[in-house]
């Protein structure tokens, strides 16, 4: 079925390994291969080959920019992307300014795209297969953070508070692309004693205190370094957004980015608050 569709597709599955992929795909990317050559081939050996997209940056470029233009292609620039980018993560270079450069318009590009299909979130209750429970026991939880500082928290000490828990990374463009509207919720509240805002990364304080001057709505953000995680809070990917309301109940599970401007996000934290 993938193969008739108009756009390129590529899947991974859970040993790393390329599942499936079409030809549109492959014309995509420039390569020469067959998609039944390249099936069971692991993603670290397909990125090596894609290295080839690099060798020319401006053909690139032309191209991509050309796919742009047409509003119907959007998701085969967000593919580019994601390619691109995670081809740059996995080969270490030392980058020049221009690569740099070059990077850093392709980023900015997939955030402004994620923004564009961004909805509201659904603000739904999680589902009772993915948690054992939704109650937090404070006093047992795991989750400890600290902030950009070093000074160290538990949830224990936001006992009795609503909680909006986000998790990020700065590698993580869907993350990024929320952050604006974060910014203009966490202004709404940040004055209320009664709701605490935590946006917590894995990654080190370092990564992100570099990548701060990168995106100012990082800056107006209360941000914090995870130093140990709890599986309660397990997702299977980011940006992720719990609501916990004062009793401890998890009362919202949101996976993916989502517009957290929207009034009605505010209606729903005002009608708990």
């Amino acid at each position: 079925m993938i193969e008739n569709l108009p756009r390129g597709i590529a899947f991974e599955n859970n040993h790393g390994e390329i599942a499936h992929l079409n030809q549109k795909f492959i014309s995509l990317m420039g390569l020469t291969q067959k998609p039944e050559e390249l099936l069971g081939m692991h993603c670290n050996e397909a990125r090596k080959m894609l290295s080839s997209i690099f060798e020319n940056p401006d053909d690139f470029i032309e191209r991509t920019e050309a796919i742009i233009m047409n509003r119907k292609n959007l998701y085969i620039v967000i593919g580019l992307m994601v390619v691109a980018l995670s081809y740059l993560s996995y080969e270490q270079y030392n980058l020049n300014k221009e690569l740099e450069e070059w990077k850093g318009y392709y980023k900015s590009v997939a955030i402004s795209y994620v923004q564009e299909i961004m909805e509201a979130p659904e603000l739904k209750a999680p589902i009772a297969e993915e948690m054992s429970t939704t109650l937090i026991d404070f006093d047992a939880n795991l989750l400890q953070f600290e902030d950009l500082e070093g000074a160290q928290f538990s949830l224990r000490d936001f006992r009795d508070k609503t909680l909006f828990i986000n998790y990020w990374a700065t590698w993580c463009n869907p993350c990024l692309a929320e952050m604006p509207s974060m910014v203009e919720l966490y202004n709404q509240y940040k004055d209320d004693k009664n709701i605490v805002f935590l946006y917590l990364s894995k990654e080190d304080r370092s990564t992100i205190i570099d990548y701060i001057p990168k995106d100012e709505a990082l800056a107006q953000l209360p941000l914090y370094k995870i130093i140990t995680d709890d599986e309660l809070f397990s997702t299977r990917g980011i940006p992720t957004t719990f609501i916990v309301d004062a009793s401890g109940e998890i009362i919202v599970k949101d996976v993916g980015s989502a517009t957290w401007n929207d009034q009605s996000v505010i209606d729903y934290l005002n009608n708990i608050l």
